[in-house]
């Protein structure tokens, strides 16, 4: 849907990335995450206005901390991890 407001622009709603693959067993390497991640942060195009919330630990097993590091590291706002590092 898209909504008006006071100057008759459209505006469209934000998207969404909702992603269900695997199960409880299926084990997702970096490479699987960024594969469905980086193209949804793509299509949004360049973003200088985000709000990133990280997770506290009872997000762990979602992953979530490291898809925030992911989008992070997208948009600059943190160096990217090195394969090589201790």
């Amino acid at each position: 849907f898209a909504t008006a407001n006071m100057n008759d622009k459209v505006q469209e709603p934000p998207r969404s990335l909702v992603c269900a693959i695997g199960s409880e067993e299926t084990v997702l390497s970096d490479e699987d995450i960024k594969a469905k991640l980086i193209p949804f942060l793509e299509s949004l195009g360049p973003r200088e206005d985000i709000l990133i919330l990280p997770p506290d630990f009872t997000r762990f097993h979602s992953q979530s901390g490291k898809i925030t590091q992911f989008i992070s590291e997208h948009y600059n706002f943190t160096p990217r991890a090195k394969d090589d590092a201790p």
